[in-house]
């Protein structure tokens, strides 16, 4: 018999007003494979324009991390 280790990371979201249906995702990897992502993904956060997070909503509405950013920069 095998052992796999394995780590998920979820979100959710969910409306304040309206409709209040959640959704909820995730991702799923082994702890090497998070390893490897993590290291891509801090490079990832270090190129310039430079965050230091990445929450979706913020990117759409351009604000937060992205509120002095252009449209075209955004979806870059």
């Amino acid at each position: 018999m095998r052992l796999f280790i394995f780590r998920a990371v979820t979100d959710d979201s969910a409306a304040e007003t309206g409709d209040k249906r959640l959704f909820l995702a995730g991702y799923l990897l082994s702890a090497e494979g998070w390893a490897e992502f993590s290291e891509a993904w801090d490079r990832a956060l270090h190129r310039k324009p430079r965050i230091e997070y990445l929450k979706m909503a913020e990117a759409q509405n351009l604000r937060g991390q992205f509120r002095h950013w252009t449209v075209v920069q955004k979806d870059k």
